[in-house]
């Protein structure tokens, strides 16, 4: 992939990963909220971009993404999210919690990285995106695995029936976990690699 990414490089093509931890274990500034991530990416893309740029995010990053995107439209070209945990608190962490899957304790969430911040959980409610129309500007792109149990396929599908105005794609993985997010498998590298590709000769 870094080869490709140097490609855009080479064309003036910028381009922009979003990559966040699903643990939220920032040490920015406590208490971490959503609006923390958001606002970070905000500051970041302002102080390193200069133009309209390719999109990527995987997991939770997915997210602020969208709602980045909502936001400020004329910062993307296109953009690609990769297996989206959306609506994370209703969609994983709290049907986590009811099945004994995931621990609530007072300071947060425990999931198998560690525990999620309260703060960041309560904040999650006020950004929820599934069951509303999603206006995009650019094409999307969605790659997502059928087995994924922390960003479920029903939720991802209830997602991309809701984009309207430019393109949305996707591609289901049919063996594929949550791992994809990672791009740690041989069918997430290609379908990301496509993809890529595709770019270059837009």
């Amino acid at each position: 992939m870094r080869a490709i990414l140097d490609h855009f490089a080479d064309a003036g093509i910028e381009y922009t990963i979003v990559d966040l931890a699903a643990s939220g274990r920032s040490i920015y500034r406590p208490p971490v909220r959503f609006e923390t991530w958001l606002n970070d990416i905000g500051e970041i893309y302002e102080r390193t971009q200069s133009g309209s740029s390719l999109w990527i995010a995987t997991s939770i990053g997915a997210w602020p993404l969208l709602l980045t995107h909502r936001q400020r439209p004329e910062w993307f070209r296109a953009m690609c999210i990769i297996a989206p945990a959306i609506d994370w608190d209703s969609t994983y962490l709290l049907p986590g919690v009811a099945s004994g899957k995931l621990t609530d304790e007072p300071a947060g969430i425990r999931n198998e990285h560690g525990v999620l911040p309260r703060s960041l959980v309560d904040s999650m409610a006020l950004h929820h995106l599934l069951g509303r129309a999603l206006e995009i500007h650019c094409p999307l792109h969605c790659i997502y695995g059928a087995r994924d149990e922390i960003a479920p396929p029903a939720a991802t599908e209830q997602l991309l029936s809701q984009f309207r105005g430019a393109s949305a794609t996707s591609e289901k993985l049919a063996d594929e976990s949550h791992a994809i997010a990672k791009i740690a498998t041989s069918a997430a590298q290609r379908a990301l690699m496509d993809w890529l590709q595709r770019q270059l000769h837009d």
